[in-house]
């Protein structure tokens, strides 16, 4: 799923500034 392979990459550096975000959207990248 190339959304999820974007995220995992975006996660790891807006997870620290943007957590909320990162929770919301778990369930769509999991």
């Amino acid at each position: 799923m190339i959304f999820g392979d974007i995220m995992e990459k975006v996660k790891s550096f807006t997870l620290p500034k943007l957590p909320y975000d990162y929770n919301a959207l778990a369930p769509y990248i999991s």
